[in-house]
């Protein structure tokens, strides 16, 4: 699939011809519309760094990984750039307990793996590119914390393989931004939707 391929390639130009840091995600970018903070009772999250017009785009993010949604997945975490794999432990993981790998065979690289499972179920948001479903891991992107009733959309372009983050409405300096995690999901099935973010 051409936009494995590509985000795999992306991942390697940022970090190693790049000068970016396993970190770097979490800093927010000079004149960025939002600040990544620590929120009480939620850990990270972002706020409007000043007011944001309705229908502005506060986030325009390239994945890190873009992986067909299978059980396969998580191997190809394995063909990042070591930087890239650093970022990724540093996002959260609803799923610490859960080992499906090191169950079988408690080895290094099964733990690695046991752990980029938990963060993929955590943090990828499904989209639909060229007629498949596929799973995208952000970084910053991961930071926006849920809500019921958001006040940023996000959306993917497919051509220039980036999720888009916008304001739904006008939003204030020091309003967290959140956005709804399943959106046009209800009943049973949002609900363990969401179970799976650690809601």
């Amino acid at each position: 699939m051409r936009a494995v391929y590509w985000s795999i390639n992306r991942s390697w130009e940022a970090y190693i011809e790049g000068s970016v840091g396993p970190s770097d995600f979490m800093r927010t970018p000079f004149g960025a519309a939002y600040q990544i903070v620590t929120i009480e009772g939620k850990g990270r999250g972002i706020i409007a760094s000043r007011d944001i017009a309705a229908g502005e785009v506060v986030l325009r993010e390239t994945p890190v990984l873009v992986a067909p949604i299978d059980s396969s997945n998580f191997l190809l975490f394995l063909l990042l750039p070591q930087k890239a794999i650093e970022a990724v432990p540093l996002l959260h993981n609803a799923h610490p307990q859960e080992r499906p790998f090191s169950l079988r065979q408690d080895i290094p690289l099964h733990r690695l793996l046991d752990i980029f499972s938990g963060i993929m179920s955590t943090n990828s948001f499904g989209v639909t590119a060229t007629n498949c479903q596929i799973g995208i891991l952000l970084l910053t992107g991961s930071l926006f914390n849920h809500s019921d009733t958001p006040n940023v959309a996000r959306t993917w372009d497919a051509e220039k393989e980036q999720e888009i983050f916008v304001s739904l409405r006008d939003i204030k300096k020091g309003e967290e931004l959140v956005h709804d995690y399943v959106p046009g999901v209800q009943g049973r099935t949002r609900r363990e939707k969401l179970k799976q973010y650690g809601i």
